[in-house]
C-alpha cells in the first residue's frame, strides 16, 4: 500500500466450527472465515466495510453473529456466510477494550454503553455530567451484573448492568479521589489518589474500612496499583512497596 502498511490481524475467535479473523488494513477492515482443520477459506466479508479496526477488543462474536464497533459505528456480520446484516451508527466519544457478556456489549471510554449484540443497538448510556467537563471514566469492572465505574472527577458509581440504573455512588472522604476499584471476597476495595484504601459494601456503597498509606505514598501505575485474586489483595507503589492482604 502507499503507507507501508502490512496488514495485521487484530482479532481472532473460534466458535467450534470457524476460525474467524479481523484483519486491519491500510484502509478499512478485512473479516475472514476458515475450516480450523485445513485452514480452508470459507468466506471474505463485504469489501466495503466502513470501519477500521486498530484495537483488538473492539470486535466480538456472539450467538452466531460477528460485531465490529468503532466510536460511530457498529456492524454485524453473519457469523456461517459472513454477510453483512446490519450497520448502525453510534455516538461515542471515544472507545476502549469492550467486553461481552450474555449478548450485550459494554464499552467504556469518555462514557459507559451497553449495545445490544445481535442488533448492535445502544440499550442505554452512562455519562457521568463531569466527564462532560473533561474528566474521562477509568475502565470499568464488570461483575455479578453489575458495572462499577469512576471517573476522574471523583466518585464510584454501582450501574445495573441490565438498564444502566445508578444502584450507588460513594464518594471517597475530602478531596480523594477514587483512582482504582477492584472486588475481593464480597467486599469492593477503592484506591484513591493520596493513597488511601477503602473498604466499600457492595449491596449499599458504604465505607465499612479504610487505611492509610503514608505519607502522600501515591502510586505511580494507578491502572496496576490494585489487583486481586482468590486468595490475596495485592496494592503496590511504584515498584518501592508491595502490601498483600488476605
Amino acid at each position: 500500500s502507499a503507507s507501508g502498511l502490512k496488514p495485521q490481524v487484530v482479532r481472532a475467535f473460534y466458535d467450534g466450527t470457524r476460525i474467524y479473523l479481523v484483519i486491519a488494513l491500510w484502509r478499512g477492515t478485512q473479516v475472514v472465515a476458515l475450516e480450523p482443520s485445513t485452514g480452508k477459506l470459507l468466506w471474505i466479508g463485504p469489501p466495503d466495510l466502513s470501519t477500521f479496526i486498530s484495537n483488538p477488543d473492539m470486535a466480538a462474536l456472539s450467538n452466531g453473529r460477528l460485531i465490529l464497533i468503532t466510536n460511530s459505528v457498529a456492524i454485524v456480520l453473519d457469523a456461517e456466510t459472513g454477510s453483512l446484516l446490519r450497520q448502525v451508527p453510534l455516538m461515542l466519544d471515544s472507545l476502549r477494550p469492550a467486553e461481552i457478556l450474555d449478548g450485550t456489549i459494554y464499552t467504556n471510554g469518555d462514557q459507559v454503553s451497553a449495545i445490544d449484540a445481535p442488533t448492535a443497538h445502544e440499550k442505554w448510556r452512562f455519562e457521568n455530567p463531569c466527564v462532560q467537563r473533561g474528566h474521562e471514566v477509568y475502565p470499568r469492572l464488570l461483575s455479578d451484573n453489575i458495572i462499577y465505574v469512576a471517573p476522574t472527577c471523583g466518585g464510584l458509581y454501582a450501574l445495573d448492568a441490565f438498564d444502566g440504573r445508578v444502584l450507588w455512588r460513594y464518594s471517597a472522604p475530602g478531596e480523594s479521589r477514587v483512582e482504582k476499584f477492584t472486588l475481593f471476597r464480597g467486599l469492593g476495595y477503592a484506591l484513591t489518589d493520596d493513597a488511601k484504601l477503602y473498604a466499600i459494601d457492595l449491596a449499599t456503597g458504604n465505607m465499612v474500612g479504610e487505611a492509610q498509606f503514608a505519607p502522600a505514598t501515591t502510586p505511580i501505575e494507578v491502572s496496576e496499583a490494585l489487583v486481586s485474586s482468590d486468595q490475596l489483595l495485592l496494592l503496590h507503589f511504584g515498584g518501592k512497596s508491595l502490601f498483600a492482604f488476605q
